[in-house]
C-alpha cells in the first residue's frame, strides 16, 4: 500500500477538509480519502457518494466505500473512502480541485481553498 498524508484544502468556520490519495500495490486499485474534522455543530459520519468539481468541464461522483467517525484530541473527525474509477482516476491527475460536495442532513459545499492540485501531484508521484 502506497499512501500519503492527508493534506488540508478546505478549511469554513465548521469544518476543515483534508484529502489523501492510497493505491493498493497488489490489486493496482486507487481510492480516494476524505478527511472532515468538525470545528462546532453536529459531528456525523459522511456516508454519501462525494462529488469533486475540479477545472475540467466535468464533474466527478465517487462511489463511497466506507466511513467512520473517530475523536482525536478531543475533536472529531469524519473519514472517508471512496474508489477511484478510470474516468476519475484521468480527471484527478490532470485537473486541479475546485469544490467537494456530500451530504449529511443536507448537502454541505467545499470550495477547495489550498492545495487545489495535491492529487495531481499525488498521482505524478505514484507514477
Amino acid at each position: 500500500m502506497k499512501y500519503f498524508i492527508p493534506k488540508p484544502v478546505a478549511r469554513t468556520s465548521s469544518y476543515e477538509a483534508g484529502l489523501s490519495l492510497y493505491l493498493n500495490n497488489n490489486s493496482g486499485d486507487y481510492t480516494l480519502s476524505l478527511f472532515l474534522l468538525f470545528k462546532k455543530g453536529n459531528t456525523q459520519k459522511i456516508t454519501s457518494d462525494l462529488l469533486i468539481q475540479t477545472t475540467g468541464s466535468d464533474g466527478l461522483k465517487l462511489k463511497s466505500y466506507t466511513s467512520e467517525l473517530i475523536e482525536m484530541n478531543g475533536d472529531f473527525v469524519a473519514t472517508a473512502i471512496y474508489i477511484l474509477d478510470g474516468r476519475d482516476i484521468t480527471a484527478l491527475k490532470k485537473y486541479n480541485l475546485k469544490t467537494l460536495s456530500f451530504w449529511f442532513d443536507s448537502m454541505i459545499g467545499l470550495t477547495v481553498t489550498e492545495n487545489k492540485d495535491v492529487l495531481v501531484k499525488e498521482f505524478n508521484c505514484l507514477n
